[in-house]
């Protein structure tokens, strides 16, 4: 018994029976006057309780769950917990002799944390848990994008950029102590909203695919197969790699194919009280092959719009069946500048090619180009 726990256990190592209440408002405040908790908050309470049976043969089987009232916790202005109804759930069965010899034959465990839940289930017995074991797991988890994003804000902080939308989140894992392996792990949100500097995306529906794996040891991501399907906006990644060196800045490779529309692009990249004095229409794809390593990003970039209509606000318009773009080239980002080795446009109108340089560092953009401009 103490101001923030109660423990009650009685049993055997074959039966053991277990409950708790427990209240985390005092138990801050008592961790308070020991260590200078700074701007973590915690709050709230419940109880817990645990039940573990074991027979002759060390099979067992162990069940429990805890349920949490106005659960809260925070590091300074980004809460993980919001003041929240928590209830977790588990439940797994194996056998065991508490040595290394010990097999883990099903699992399951469920979070539900306000409108937002989380549920993951044992797919194959973990055999052997003396590394840590693989844990083959199927995952399901619900809820809303700002919620999500606000408790993954103090390790992943988003800055100007907010989400909104509800997810549904299901795919199959495997994880163990060196890496996690993701097969056709599927996102899907609807009523997407992405709010940042220049962007106002709005999707009825989006859905990412994903297939690949993170290794600990290398500190490496690398993703054989991503699809992102949407109404404005389709793309699909081709082996990309994503290395995070102890030392220095990330390093990416790999190959994105996209398509999309114009009129749909416009309105994520403009404000609708300040509407653009084009409007534009048609469509888009392409191809782009994409490294980046040490500040430094080079590309190779195809596109075609197919059927473009850009009409002024004055009624002016332009038409255009097919226009080709391509281009080869790197952005340094410690130099802010853009070296073009070559680019190429193609329409009924223009063929140009050009190569040159591109300096963003000052207040204007100053532009270094030369190449030849064909024209009707």
């Amino acid at each position: 018994d103490s101001d923030f726990l109660n423990l009650h256990a009685a049993g055997t190592p074959e039966q053991l029976n277990a409950s708790a209440t427990f209240d985390l408002n005092r138990l801050a405040e008592q961790l308070g006057g020991f260590v200078d908790l700074g701007s973590l908050r915690l709050a709230g309470g419940g109880w817990a309780q645990l039940n573990w049976q074991q027979s002759d043969t060390k099979q067992f089987q162990v069940d429990g769950e805890l349920h949490a009232r106005e659960f809260e916790l925070a590091f300074g202005d980004r809460p993980v917990g919001m003041k929240e109804n928590l209830t977790l759930t588990f439940a797994a069965a194996g056998q065991t002799d508490f040595t290394s010899d010990t097999r883990i034959e099903s699992a399951e465990l469920a979070v539900h944390a306000g409108p937002e839940r989380f549920d993951a289930r044992l797919t194959q017995p973990v055999l052997d848990l003396r590394d840590g074991g693989h844990w083959p797991v199927e995952v399901r988890s619900s809820g809303e994008l700002a919620r999500l994003s606000a408790r993954f804000a103090p390790w992943v902080p988003l800055g100007e950029w907010n989400l909104g939308g509800a997810y549904e989140l299901q795919g199959e894992a495997t994880g163990s102590k060196t890496a996690i392996h993701l097969r056709n792990t599927r996102l899907t949100v609807a009523d997407l909203q992405v709010n940042g500097p220049g962007w106002r995306v709005r999707e009825p529906r989006a859905e990412l695919v994903v297939s690949g794996g993170w290794s600990h040891d290398q500190r490496r991501l690398e993703l054989t197969s991503a699809r992102l399907t949407g109404e404005g906006l389709s793309a699909q990644g081709e082996n990309v790699i994503c290395t995070f060196p102890a030392q220095g800045s990330p390093q990416l490779i790999g190959t994105v194919s996209y398509r999309g529309n114009l009129d749909r692009l416009e309105k994520w990249t403009h404000d609708a009280a300040e509407p653009s004095p084009w409007h534009l229409l048609g469509q888009f794809a392409g191809k782009a092959e994409v490294r980046h390593s040490d500040g430094m990003t080079t590309a190779l970039v195809e596109t075609t719009i197919a059927d473009l209509v850009a009409t002024h606000q004055s009624g002016r318009q332009f038409h255009e069946a097919q226009i080709q773009l391509a281009g080869r080239g790197a952005y340094d980002a410690r130099t802010r500048s853009v070296h073009l080795e070559q680019a190429s446009l193609r329409c009924g109108a223009l063929g140009l090619d050009t190569a040159g340089q591109i300096a963003l560092a000052g207040d204007q953009a100053e532009v270094e180009l030369a190449g030849r401009l064909d024209y009707d």
